[in-house]
């Protein structure tokens, strides 16, 4: 017997890649802007 779906297993696979892919680029973004930050301002 399969276990009992839980709302956050709910989501078909291509879903949770999306937010995966999403959560991704995210992180590419905050990681550009502290390396942006970081820089020194001329």
């Amino acid at each position: 017997m399969p276990p009992p779906v839980t709302p956050e297993h709910a989501a078909p696979d291509d879903e949770i890649g999306e937010m995966i892919a999403k959560k991704r680029s995210a992180g590419r973004e905050a990681e550009k802007d502290l390396r942006d930050s970081m820089r020194p301002v001329e």
